[in-house]
């Protein structure tokens, strides 16, 4: 059965207590320059987190709690991916405007060609330097590259994401070759968490642009009429103060604006997450290993067969230890594949060894741990 990612998000979601209450509070500590996509992130996505180890929780009750102890190194690994994925595509975008002659790559590229700016110069002056037909051609290609790329790495940059939260290290997110083992045992899932996230910000873009041109009628209404009973009055304190009035108020239905449209980015985001939580639970997460181990969905001799997956339903206890199938035999960070079968067989014989096999290794899948 194909799983619903979005709609199973999507119930996630509205079912936890508050909800919108934390997804505005969010928003707005977003809007503090570095720190607060650190603390948006990690809180997200060990919300996805939880649901690929099994563990249907709601949203953490309180963003700042930071209940399993790696909130902010969480949400720092994944800043630093998204900046590292960004480089990419901005260096090709740098060069397609240099090669169009526009923004300061074609101030410079433009200077040292024919030392003065002229933007697309070949259209406005025959003969110029500055951009030719060439030029405007290599551009345009460019800028294609450049969008291919920042799709084509998003992908990348997602699969990234929960890996670095599940392993709670930087350095699992850059091994590419896992990176594209997971999206090729499955790429059709991620492509639809992909088309669902692309449809959800073009209906949000849609009304959200509805409401704007709504608000601008309003103002420029506010506006017109401040200003005829301006020219009326002969310039009269009331007539000035209702022109301000409206510039404020046009000041305020903006603010307004732009906060819901930022709340709704901050909605995409975590039904985003938590979608991508799912696609990533369905690769059989407690048997993952060490970072380096060959993982279950590696195996492509055994197909896989996700099963859909439930909404929280809001009566299963928060903050719980793994619920998923094979969960039990996964022991404490630390433990290769291999170490945790020994484990296992020495428990079931009662050895003494079987705790001391468990810290052979450094890069285990971290499990969620219950709050004290």
């Amino acid at each position: 059965m194909q799983i619903k990612y979005f709609q199973t998000a999507w119930n996630d979601l509205t079912k936890s207590e508050g909800w919108l209450r934390k997804m505005m509070l969010l928003a707005l500590i977003s809007l503090i320059p570095i720190f607060g996509a650190i603390v948006v992130m990690g809180y997200l996505y060990g919300w996805a987190r939880d649901i690929a180890w099994g563990v249907r929780n709601p949203l953490p009750a309180r963003i700042f709690a930071n209940e399993d102890g790696k909130l902010y190194r969480r949400g720092f690994f994944i800043f630093v991916i998204g900046i590292v994925v960004g480089i990419l595509p901005y260096i090709v975008f740098t060069f397609a405007e240099g090669a169009l002659g526009i923004g300061w790559a074609g101030l410079v590229a433009s200077s040292v060609n024919s030392g003065a700016y002229a933007p697309y110069g070949s259209l406005s002056s025959i003969g110029s330097h500055a951009v030719s037909a060439g030029s405007l051609t290599t551009g345009g290609l460019l800028y294609l590259l450049g969008i291919a790329l920042s799709l084509g790495l998003c992908f990348f940059q997602w699969a990234a994401n929960m890996r670095v939260s599940i392993y709670d290290n930087l350095s699992s997110g850059f091994q590419v070759g896992k990176l594209w083992s997971m999206l090729r045992a499955d790429g059709g899932g991620i492509l639809r968490i992909f088309g669902m996230t692309v449809l959800a910000s073009i209906v949000i873009g849609f009304v959200l642009t509805l409401v704007f041109v709504l608000l601008m009628l309003i103002f420029l209404a506010m506006f017109a009429g401040g200003f005829v009973a301006l020219a009326q009055d002969g310039g009269s304190s009331s007539s000035v103060g209702t022109v301000i009035s409206a510039f404020l108020v046009g000041g305020l239905f903006f603010t307004i604006w732009m906060y819901i449209m930022l709340v709704c980015v901050t909605i995409v985001e975590a039904l985003t997450a938590r979608a991508l939580g799912y696609w990533v639970g369905q690769f059989d997460v407690p048997h993952w290993g060490g970072q380096n181990d060959p993982a279950p969905f590696e195996n492509f001799s055994r197909p896989g067969n996700p099963e859909q997956p439930q909404p929280f339903d809001g009566s299963q206890q928060a903050w719980g230890n793994p619920n998923m199938s094979g969960a039990s035999q996964v022991t404490a960070p630390g433990t290769s594949v291999a170490d945790q079968a020994q484990a296992q067989a020495a428990a079931a014989e009662g050895s003494p060894d079987a705790s001391s096999s468990a810290d052979s290794s450094d890069s285990e899948a971290d499990a969620p741990k219950a709050s004290e």
